[in-house]
């Protein structure tokens, strides 16, 4: 395709632009998920209390979203997660999901920091 003036190429940078984007918010949604749903089985084996538990995982797959955004995860999750502190509870699909639905409803109202 030949562009004829600078603001058919514009146009067409902004569109990239906007494919770009929206590609990069289905990758997230894509690892949010995934992520979300390992949350279960590593709480359930990680070492120490359900605070310190839920925050590292939180800390390790939402790195780049800040701390604040990070600890209203943490305590959107905690509810769904603390049973499992209990030694012999079985993680179970309800708890993935769970954790899906929570993660999945937190990243939509939060933005990673800009690493431009």
């Amino acid at each position: 395709m030949t562009f004829n003036t600078e603001n058919e190429r514009r146009i067409n940078g902004d569109r990239r632009a906007g494919l770009e984007r929206r590609e990069g918010r289905d990758r997230r949604l894509i690892e949010d998920r995934n992520n979300a749903r390992r949350l279960p089985d590593e709480f359930a084996q990680a070492a120490g209390g359900s605070d310190h538990r839920i925050t590292g995982l939180v800390n390790r797959y939402w790195s780049g979203y800040p701390e604040p955004e990070r600890d209203e995860l943490s305590q959107a999750l905690l509810p769904v997660l603390e049973e499992l502190i209990a030694p012999g509870v079985p993680v179970t699909e309800n708890h993935r999901e769970q954790c899906v639905e929570v993660v999945v409803d937190w990243a939509a109202g939060a933005e990673p920091v800009s690493t431009d």
